[in-house]
């Protein structure tokens, strides 16, 4: 045994639960040995099924300030694992790894996840909290993208839907509901100026700028009394004449 292994273990997490008036999160932990890596370059433990090695359970971990997280049990080869220090208390976890929550950033094998300079806070199925960096400089440095990602509508572990919060430094801010609807606070609404854009996949659209409002749908619905023109609240009610009867909630400016 090497001096490292006197006070370290590495350790796979078959279970958590939380514990106290502080809800501290505990695991009960199975030594595996070492960690082993195949042709492919996937990680695994020597014997994913092996739990025989020195046991220790309820054991508080350590975990990055102001992140809370509980893992889930083992899924075959597939589990959590950790580091830990060996005290006289028992084992002290302080260090995780779960090849899950990596799948699951990228489901179908695409590319690579993350990219260089990219961080996530990320779920189990898929859905995380990113901060990249920029592609060109703004001001004098290089900026921060962040987006909040949740996949949904499943197939085979592919999500075929998501909504989407980007905080985009180049365009805006935008909002993306998985069903077809989006708005941005846009840093440019295709007129030169910022505005908010909003619509439905289906074709409504808007936006409005400094300089101009615009709408466009199917149907347009304006219930209420309706003022038009550049001096709308002088406008009076509209009196079109004898082949179409008068608009007595529509106001026209005389202006």
């Amino acid at each position: 045994m090497s001096v490292l292994d006197q006070v370290l273990e590495f350790a796979k997490v078959l279970g958590s639960s939380v514990l106290g008036r502080n809800s501290a999160v505990a695991y009960n932990l199975a030594g595996t040995g070492t960690f082993l890596e195949d042709a492919a370059g996937d990680v695994f433990a020597d014997d994913p099924t092996d739990e025989s090695g020195e046991r220790a359970d309820e054991q508080p971990g350590y975990q990055a300030l102001g992140i809370v997280y509980r893992p889930l049990p083992p899924e075959g080869e597939l589990f959590c694992e950790s580091v830990a220090a060996r005290t006289s208390d028992g084992l002290e976890p302080f260090a995780y790894r779960d090849l899950r929550i990596n799948r699951a950033l990228n489901p179908a094998g695409a590319g690579a996840v993350p990219k260089e300079g990219q961080g996530f806070f990320a779920g189990y199925a898929g859905a995380f909290l990113s901060h990249e960096l920029g592609a060109t400089d703004s001001g004098d440095q290089k900026p921060n993208v962040t987006t909040l990602y949740l996949p949904y509508s499943f197939s085979a572990g592919v999500p075929a839907k998501a909504h989407a919060i980007v905080i985009d430094p180049y365009v805006g801010i935008q909002l993306v509901n998985g069903e077809g609807a989006f708005l941005s606070l846009a840093n440019d609404v295709g007129n030169g100026e910022p505005g908010i854009v909003w619509g439905m996949s289906a074709g409504s659209f808007g936006r409005i700028s400094a300089s101009e409002a615009f709408v466009q749908a199917p149907k347009i619905y304006l219930k209420g009394n309706v003022y038009l023109g550049a001096s709308a609240e002088t406008g009076v009610p509209l009196l079109i004449g004898p082949s179409s009867p008068p608009g007595p909630s529509i106001y026209i400016s005389p202006l």
